[in-house]
């Protein structure tokens, strides 16, 4: 807690003992050159969570299905409860350490700061708040979505070490470039007026981003999405998921692949490929007029590279996260599937009776679900 000192004619004394991170470095030492690298430093924590949490598709997508905040097991969603607790007392300390930078530099001090100090500490308090900040809320996603217990502990991890880091940082400088140098971890301010510890800063610095994150993992909890799966895709379900024919599903003649057939056109000193691809995937309803047309999406990728998941084809990579050769989508069109079957050859009586088959485990075409065909060219291949 801040200290309260001695009281003189309305005049009232605090003492604010920093802690040695990089951000109160900067202010104590008064040292450009350092801000410029911690600026470099809050770049990449922030990238770190960046990478980990916004641009890894399986924090989004796993299984086929979208990963959301309430798990089936037990053991899992014990544990993210847990960890969400670790963050936010974690946190706690970082937003501890802004608001004292934010006092010393809105309050009077008994020994005035510099203008440079000055504007160096008020920079280092908005990166050091917008770090923590934006890692309270990464971390939240990060925690929400993960499937294992393990799993959790991993992410949780992480997010120590990030915030961690700066501290780390602090300490090597200090060791390695400042041992012959004392630098002063605390400052007094002078108050004139009555004043409470509790002041707005507290509010500011605190208790305003905690409670914003807290309204995040209820509504995360109440709309079952995660924070950032809602950011980027929207307000996504795993009700009613479009079925890909391929050859996994067991059916005669090993039905139905996407089919590929090839063109070329002569060109001057080249001769160009084209392929015209053509794939069926049944929607579940009844009534076409009701039903929303699915839409394909593609991707072309050199052989014996990672087989992509679902989301990755749609975001037009391959399932080691980098581009794909070529990508795109087709919307879907309502398809009469005997015409489709026997335009590819598939012998199709056969097959149309198992997928018009009713019961556990069978497919129900056009009682349960109706087919759509998406047709695209990938040109220059």
């Amino acid at each position: 807690p801040l200290v309260a000192g001695r009281r003189d004619r309305d005049v009232r004394e605090e003492v604010i003992d920093f802690g040695q991170n990089g951000y109160t470095l900067v202010l104590v030492s008064s040292n450009v050159k350092l801000f410029l690298f911690m600026c470099c430093v809050a770049s990449a924590q922030f990238g770190v969570l960046w990478l980990v949490a916004f641009s890894s598709a399986e924090y989004f997508f796993e299984s086929g299905q979208w990963i959301v905040p309430w798990s089936d097991y037990f053991a899992v969603n014990a544990m993210k409860f847990f960890s969400l607790f670790l963050t936010f007392f974690r946190v706690t300390g970082e937003f501890k350490d802004a608001t004292k930078m934010c006092r010393v530099v809105f309050h009077a001090l008994k020994e005035p700061l510099s203008a440079k100090q000055w504007l160096l500490g008020l920079s280092g308090f908005i990166i050091q708040y917008v770090v923590a900040v934006l890692v309270l809320f990464m971390a939240i996603h990060l925690i929400l979505a993960s499937t294992t217990p393990i799993g959790t502990i991993g992410k949780l991890w992480v997010v120590y070490m990030v915030l961690e880091f700066d501290n780390h940082l602090c300490n090597f400088i200090l060791y390695t470039y400042y041992h012959d140098e004392v630098f002063e971890w605390k400052m007094t301010i002078v108050h004139r007026r009555d004043w409470s510890p509790k002041s707005k800063q507290w509010l500011w610095c605190f208790a305003i981003p905690v409670v914003i994150g807290l309204s995040i993992v209820f509504m995360s909890f109440v709309l079952s999405v995660c924070p950032l799966t809602l950011l980027h895709y929207g307000l996504v379900r795993n009700n009613n998921p479009v079925l890909m024919l391929s050859s996994n599903l067991g059916l005669p003649g090993a039905c139905c692949p996407p089919q590929v057939q090839w063109s070329s056109t002569k060109l001057v000193d080249d001769v160009k490929l084209q392929a015209n691809v053509s794939a069926v995937a049944l929607v579940p309803g009844s009534d076409v007029l009701f039903l929303d047309a699915p839409t394909f999406f593609w991707v072309v990728l050199p052989d014996g590279r990672t087989a992509p998941s679902s989301l990755q084809v749609m975001e037009g990579r391959g399932g080691d996260n980098n581009l794909a050769l070529r990508a795109g989508q087709s919307v879907g069109k309502p398809v009469q599937i005997r015409w489709w079957l026997s335009l590819y050859h598939f012998p199709h009586q056969t097959i149309y009776e198992a997928l018009h088959g009713e019961g556990e485990g069978s497919l129900g075409l056009y009682s349960n679900s109706l087919p759509f065909v998406g047709d695209w060219e990938v040109t220059r291949f």
